[in-house]
This record gives C-alpha cells, sequence and structure tokens, in this order.
C-alpha cells in the first residue's frame, strides 16, 4: 500500500462528527502535532512519539566484556519454572553453546575433527585446566564455560528477543496468534540455507559464577528434499511440509540467532504451510534472499507499520538556525491573532496583571 492511502486512513480516523469531517480532521490534525511539539519538551517522560517499542529489549547497548555467548539480550515473558534435561539433552546443549562461542573457535580448530563431536566437551574442558594459569582475562570464564552447565534449567513459555515475541507451540494452543515460527540462517556443505521449525520449549541453562545462556529449542522441518519437504514457486513462496520432521541430534539454537516467521495452511494441499516473514523491531530490511546464487531461500514480508510511524511520514520538517529548533511552517500562509495566555505560563513577559495578550500564529 502507497505512503499517501495509508495516510488518508490516518485522517479518517479523526472524523468523530461524520456530519462535519472536514473540521474534524483538522482538528484531529492539530491535535496531532500539538503532542508532537509538546512531546520534545517532555525529557524522560514516555509518549507516543518516544515511548520504547512493544518488542523493545530495553538497553542493550552497553558494552559487555565477557564471553559472547554470556552477553544478555532479551528477557523473558513469563515465570520462570525450574526443570532438568536428560543427559543426552545436556550434552547437546552444551556441546551446541561451546561450538556457537566465538572465543572457543581456536580451540575447535585444535580439535581433531576426526573425533566424535561428543568428545569435545572432555577435550575442551582438560584443555582449558591446563590453560588456567595463565594471566588471561578470559580464561576464568571459559573455565565456567567449560565446566558445563548445571543439571537443573529454568524454562518459559515466552521471551522477547531480536525485535521478536516468541511463544512456545504449547502456549500458542490457548491463544489466536501465532508466535512459535522460528528461522535461523544456516550452512549445508558449501551451500547457505533457512532451517524453519516450531518454537517447543525456551530454556536457560546456568553455569558457574551466574553466567546464563538462553537456548531455543525447536522442531525443524525437513528442507533438504527439495520436493517432499520444501518447496518454492515462481512467485518466491515458500512451504514448508509438517508431516516430514527433521531428524537431527541439534535441536537446539542460541536465541539471538532466532528470527521469526508465520506459517499459513496452504488451500491446495494438505499438511503444508506457506512461510512468512515476520517484523521486527530492531531490523527493518531483514532478508533471506541471497540474489548473488539464488541458495538461500526467499520469504514473502508480512507488511506492519505503526501508526506512529505513517504520523512521521507527515510530520513538520525541523529547521536549525543558529542552534535554534524553527517550529514554523513556511508551507501555508499563516494568520496573525491575540490570545489571552494566563500570566504563570508566561512568566517572562514581566506584566503584573493576571493574563497578558500574546502574539500566535495558526494556519488554514
Amino acid at each position: 500500500m502507497y505512503p499517501i492511502e495509508r495516510f488518508l486512513r490516518v485522517l479518517k480516523c479523526y472524523v468523530c462528527n461524520k456530519s462535519q469531517p472536514e473540521g474534524s480532521i483538522t482538528e484531529g490534525y492539530i491535535v496531532e502535532e500539538s503532542l508532537m511539539f509538546c512531546s520534545r519538551y517532555l525529557h524522560n517522560v514516555d509518549s507516543k512519539f518516544s515511548r520504547c517499542k512493544r518488542n523493545s529489549e530495553g538497553n542493550q547497548d552497553e558494552p559487555y566484556n565477557g564471553l559472547s555467548v554470556f552477553a544478555p539480550s532479551g528477557y523473558p515473558l513469563s515465570k520462570d519454572k525450574a526443570t532438568y534435561l536428560s543427559d543426552k539433552e545436556r550434552k547437546q546443549a552444551h556441546l551446541f553453546v561451546l561450538k556457537n562461542c566465538e572465543e572457543v573457535q581456536p580451540f575447535l580448530h585444535e580439535y581433531e575433527q576426526g573425533r566424535h563431536d561428543m568428545e569435545f566437551n572432555d577435550w575442551f574442558y582438560h584443555k582449558i585446566v591446563g590453560l588456567q594459569n595463565e594471566q588471561n582475562d578470559n580464561i576464568k570464564q571459559l573455565l565456567s564455560l567449560a565446566r558445563g552447565p548445571l543439571n537443573g534449567v529454568q524454562q518459559f513459555s515466552g521471551y522477547i528477543i531480536n525485535g521478536f515475541r516468541f511463544h512456545t507451540k504449547q502456549l500458542e494452543e490457548k491463544r489466536v496468534k501465532q508466535n512459535s515460527g522460528v528461522v535461523v540462517k544456516g550452512n549445508f556443505g558449501d551451500k547457505r540455507l533457512g532451517y524453519f521449525g516450531v518454537l517447543t520449549n525456551i530454556l536457560e541453562l546456568q553455569y558457574l559464577e551466574g553466567k546464563r545462556v538462553i537456548l531455543f529449542k525447536c522442531d525443524w522441518w525437513d528442507v533438504f528434499n527439495i520436493r517432499k519437504g520444501v518447496k518454492i514457486d515462481k512467485h518466491g513462496f515458500i512451504t514448508v511440509n509438517t508431516a516430514r520432521k527433521l531428524t537431527t541430534d541439534k535441536p537446539f539454537v542460541l536465541s539471538s540467532q532466532a528470527e521469526q516467521v508465520f506459517y499459513v495452511k496452504d488451500g491446495v494441499q494438505s499438511n503444508w504451510l506457506v512461510v512468512l516473514k515476520g517484523h521486527s523491531d530492531h531490523f527493518s530490511n531483514m532478508s533471506f534472499n541471497d540474489e548473488s546464487n539464488g541458495e538461500l531461500f526467499g520469504i514473502e514480508e508480512v507488511f506492519q507499520q505503526n501508526a506512529s510511524e505513517i504520523c512521521d511520514d507527515y510530520s513538520v520538517i525541523i529547521g536549525d538556525d543558529e542552534n535554534l529548533t524553527n517550529w514554523q511552517r513556511n508551507d501555508i500562509e499563516a494568520i496573525n491573532t491575540n490570545v489571552l495566555v494566563a500570566n504563570d505560563i508566561v512568566e517572562d513577559l514581566g506584566s503584573e496583571s493576571e493574563t497578558s495578550m500574546m502574539k500566535t500564529y495558526y494556519y488554514k
């Protein structure tokens, strides 16, 4: 939809008295501009134009000096519930955290690739124990990471990360909205691939010294079988077969790696879902397309736009002249008028009377 049509919708919402639509639109527009003008001077106060977005994670720009996987990001939407992972799940989760930690990558290259992945956990622990006497700031945190997570974990039913609001599939069964679709960018050999799935659990691994890592546990669709597992039509729409799940021993992903998608039932084929890309509060131009080689699937984006963003396209242009903000409009003719202003509001006029005269402008 074009911007002018979206803005006309905003103007129609101003109409309260249908017998006088022009006057209602004029009054509504003046109120909108007045609120915008006043909000510039309300510091430390949340307003329509300055408040954080619904899926905002707060202040995440502060530098973090620890390991990358321990960096705080996002926050849960529900109370934590204590649970325990099986020994197999605990090893899978710990191995995934190790392989996705930037500071562990040099040790991965040193590790013998011919050995089984599950042996890397023990190898990495003994390697870090041998280096703990070195004067290195990261060794202490690497030692906490190498010792593995505690047996007990915390699980949540909702989480906000990367500007997305995620819910588990179990929570969605009681709701109409859909927030469990997950996509993760990955590699398959020398090809780039998007992994599509459904969020089943949100886990918080707890390491020593209070370190924590948030993992998403997902059921993944089979995207390796181009015909039976996933299809892409001539219009660029992707459909996945929900009857074919990917058999893998790596069901976990870091919460920071996940992005959101929505699934719509295919009207022609049963058990097939059409994939639509979600809208993030952080990334406005996310794309899974790789136009250079066409290896990575493209996803049709769901259109979403806030009313405040629409109004911003038509807001007053602010000019800067000698460090002063000019709020006077120059695109239409101004009419001079005199209004009564209370003396306690205009204190700098120096008048001793209860009211003072002040010249203002309004526009046709």
